[in-house]
């Protein structure tokens, strides 16, 4: 609360940014007329079953209410954000205390989604549900992460590194190993038609891995070329 009153909306707004005494004293609201607020006077229901049905009747009793859930539901807001609403707006217009707005959230919490359920609404339960599992440790990049790792456990870090060293060396020894069999005589090799290898020379191999011999070579009647 500002102490100007008087200043509303964008401009309360833009006053409290720019002037940073414009602030509430300390204990000022002590001074101001007792029940002066809603949360300061005797709660309008003082059992959590009837707040609970009250809240019921609310919401089942107006086609108008139902919209106007029906579109922040669907929209993605959690249902734990709407249920907080509640309870909290109760409070604060004087419904009920706070201890039993505490006590309402879960079975609020249940009818919403027992209310989404019937209606077919895609609902989002609780907030932040997408990143439930999402950890402090998942927004940290790697080179952070291993550098804390260096200060606070230089063991592990070590033997990381040790691993991370070995992989990188067996990787190089596949590429030389892959280098030299490219160069090799054996990849090189030419293989006539028919798939048998041929020594130096072009000679052809038998069975056997011995070269042919002259004898070996079968030269038709009438010599190499007939006419």
């Amino acid at each position: 609360m500002l102490l100007n009153p008087n200043v509303q909306g964008d401009e309360r707004v833009e006053k409290l940014s720019a002037d940073s005494f414009d602030r509430p004293i300390p204990g000022q609201s002590l001074t101001g007329a007792p029940k002066s607020w809603p949360w300061e006077t005797p709660p309008e229901i003082t059992d959590v079953d009837d707040a609970f049905m009250f809240i019921i009747d609310k919401v089942k009793g107006s086609p108008r209410v139902q919209k106007g859930y029906d579109k922040v539901i669907t929209m993605g807001m959690p249902l734990e954000s709407i249920c907080n609403t509640i309870t909290f707006g109760g409070f604060v217009e004087g419904m009920w205390t706070v201890d039993i707005a505490e006590l309402l959230k879960p079975p609020v919490l249940a009818f919403l989604m027992l209310y989404s359920e019937e209606k077919g609404l895609p609902y989002i339960p609780y907030n932040n549900d997408d990143s439930s599992d999402k950890t402090s440790l998942d927004d940290m990049s790697s080179y952070d992460f291993f550098e804390t790792m260096k200060e606070n456990n230089p063991e592990a870090h070590g033997k990381i590194g040790q691993a991370m060293e070995a992989v990188a060396e067996e990787y190089e020894n596949k590429n030389r190993k892959i280098e030299s069999m490219k160069n090799s005589f054996l990849v090189d090799m030419p293989m006539p038609e028919g798939g048998m290898p041929m020594v130096e020379g072009g000679m052809p191999m038998v069975e056997g891995g011995m070269p042919m011999v002259e004898e070996d070579i079968m030269i038709p009647e009438g010599g190499m070329l007939n006419e």
